[in-house]
């Protein structure tokens, strides 16, 4: 529970009783209270009081009572002796104060801290005193890895990635649903783009050799501040989703080698319709059939090189050129120029995701 959460319940208790209440750390000191000053009890009142065992200790200008749920020990509670009923009323206070603090305690660990952060579900003003309280590094430079399984994972599938990557304070494995789980893994100083790729294969591999699990894995970019960590998660599911889209073939997608995959993503639907019907002039060529398809992306793998092309696709380089200029007749555009390549390119990924949105809604 934080120092705002706590001061919060504090106040609603003083509505109910009409007294000012002060809560004590274990080692005594005062940790929050309603009242403008700390009550009379020194630290080692306090400490005396808490080591002698006593639920309470009834005396003047104020009473003391303990704080503990499930054998834990969160300090004491402080009462105005002059509140109507002081036993019984401190008696239930402390009871739902120990209760808030034990269920507190008990949901944040680090694990549900970190899943709860990325997915955006605690205030900003809170986070960096919940990441004191169970000693994270707010600093440290964290990468976030999002997997999606093709079929329901299973208890075996999270065994796997932490035999890999055991869970610690640096490693936290966290279940979002039946299909997808969520890694956040720290980054070296000497890490680059290379290591986030190889870690995601990685996990590729491991899930298709150890659970027979096709898996895609999607990264996000490092994040060096632990507030930013649920935008980082945002980007590991753009990620994953512009992989489905633009590079289907793909089982690893890195948020920062999207490309323009990533800047189509952000157009609006309408600015795509129109663009590729100023550059097809109408319905989209029937030419471009699967076979087509390939033999210009291998065109375009090869960096425009008509040899290498036609070596990589076992044809003849005339057949090559004769199947480029078909494309160029049907579409007015050539391809082995790099103007008219690029504007095909972006075509094409353009119609991939129409396609795709089509298909979601």
């Amino acid at each position: 529970m934080t120092q705002h959460q706590l001061l919060t319940l504090l106040k609603e208790i003083r509505e109910i009783t009409g007294s000012e209440l002060t809560c004590y750390q274990p080692d005594g000191l005062p940790k929050a209270s309603t009242a403008d000053q700390f009550s009379a009890f020194s630290q080692e009142d306090v400490r005396q009081f808490l080591k002698s065992g006593e639920p309470s200790l009834l005396s003047s200008p104020a009473s003391l009572f303990r704080l503990e749920h499930n054998e834990h020990l969160y300090g004491a509670l402080s009462l105005d002796s002059h509140t109507p009923e002081l036993a019984m009323v401190g008696r239930l206070a402390a009871s739902q104060l120990s209760h808030a603090l034990g269920v507190g305690r008990e949901a944040l660990d680090r694990s549900t801290f970190i899943r709860r952060l990325l997915q955006n579900e605690i205030p900003a003003m809170e986070i960096l005193e919940i990441a004191s309280r169970l000693h994270l590094d707010a600093q440290a430079t964290r990468i976030v890895y999002l997997i999606e399984t093709e079929d329901p994972h299973d208890t075996s599938t999270c065994q796997t990635i932490r035999s890999l990557y055991p869970e610690n304070r640096q490693n936290y494995l966290s279940v979002l649903d039946e299909h997808h789980l969520l890694l956040v893994r720290p980054v070296a100083a000497n890490d680059t783009e290379e290591t986030f790729l190889s870690v995601a294969e990685t996990l590729v591999d491991m899930l298709s050799m150890e659970n027979m699990c096709n898996a895609r894995v999607s990264c996000s970019s490092p994040s060096s501040d632990i507030r930013l960590l649920s935008q980082a998660f945002q980007e590991a599911q753009s990620s994953l989703e512009i992989g489905k889209i633009f590079y289907f073939n793909q089982k690893v997608t890195v948020y920062s080698s999207l490309g323009i995959g990533r800047l189509i993503y952000q157009l609006p639907l309408p600015l795509c319709r129109m663009y590729l019907n100023e550059v097809f002039t109408g319905d989209f060529p029937a030419i471009f059939d699967d076979e087509t398809l390939a033999l210009i992306e291998k065109f375009f793998e090869n960096n425009l090189n008509t040899s290498e092309t036609a070596r990589k696709l076992y044809i003849h380089r005339n057949t090559l050129i004769y199947r480029l200029d078909k494309i160029q007749k049907e579409t007015g555009l050539d391809v082995r120029t790099f103007d008219d390549a690029l504007t095909l390119k972006i075509a094409l990924l353009v119609r991939c995701y129409l396609r795709y949105q089509e298909k979601k809604n």
